[in-house]
């Protein structure tokens, strides 16, 4: 009961936003690449950006209100991003702190939480943010302390005349082998025709090399390096027909960064 009480807020957040439907002008990007073939000249016209806001470290975030505002410098820009490490802490010394809540309330945005695990009286997760309602969301436990979180949002490409993509996304923290091998279920449901879900996320930096290996086994995946911290990568999962074109990287507080995936879609 008490895991229950303490995930009712953002539940209930999420219920009001499970509402409206998607339309997309471009494919989703599920045309696998094969890999005898070389990857294609970078078309910007299929190309959206995804932002990873982390301090790739073992910490929930502090700095709220310049998270806050980069977002809001965004604007409509910001179509798809993950806030990582956005705990919601039900017993700090002052005050309870549903930061989940306030970060989709402070910057204007649809949220959907993703829980990583419990840690005590509090929870560890994500708060994934983009620009409209919607249909439904997914998760898989993968163990206790490790979940998989699935939705699908509508991105708009970075061109004068924005192109509508409808991404399937994912997102999940593995912290150790173990996550990695019990993530079988987990990997076959994303993956699956039904799915094919890009993934990005972040990885203890000492188990990254299996997870590059569990993603590469699963047909038409292919496994990329983001950017790796002292503690965590930032690692993209995806069918070959995602490309990740380049990153670029802001420092929005004293160590919280702001990484700009530039990722295209259906590339041949």
């Amino acid at each position: 009961m008490k895991k229950i009480w303490k995930l009712a807020l953002p539940v209930c957040l999420m219920g009001m936003l499970m509402s409206g439907c998607l339309k997309e002008n471009l494919g989703v990007g599920n045309r696998v690449q094969p890999e005898e073939e070389g990857v294609a000249k970078w078309n910007k016209n299929k190309t959206i950006e995804l932002y990873f806001v982390s301090e790739l470290a073992d910490k929930g975030v502090s700095e709220f209100p310049q998270l806050w505002n980069y977002v809001k410098g965004k604007g409509d820009a910001w179509t798809i991003g993950v806030i990582d490490r956005c705990d919601v802490m039900y017993n700090p010394p002052k005050q309870n702190t549903n930061a989940f809540a306030y970060t989709s309330f402070a910057t204007g945005k649809f949220a959907s939480y993703a829980l990583n695990r419990y840690a005590g009286d509090n929870t560890q997760g994500s708060t994934i943010l983009f620009n409209h309602k919607i249909n439904n969301e997914e998760f898989y436990p993968v163990s206790s302390d490790c979940f998989v979180k699935f939705i699908r949002i509508q991105a708009k490409t970075t061109t004068e005349n924005p192109v509508e993509i409808i991404v399937p996304f994912a997102t999940a923290r593995f912290e150790t082998a173990a996550h990695i091998d019990a993530a079988k279920t987990a990997f076959g449901k994303i993956s699956a025709p039904t799915h094919q879900a890009m993934m990005v996320g972040t990885v203890k930096a000492d188990v990254a090399e299996k997870l590059k290996s569990a993603v590469e086994a699963l047909t038409g995946y292919a496994y990329t390096e983001v950017t790796k911290g002292d503690d965590y990568v930032l690692f993209m999962a995806a069918p070959k027909s995602w490309v990740l074109r380049e990153t670029t990287k802001d420092l929005i507080g004293k160590n919280l960064a702001a990484f700009c995936l530039s990722i295209e879609a259906s590339v041949e």
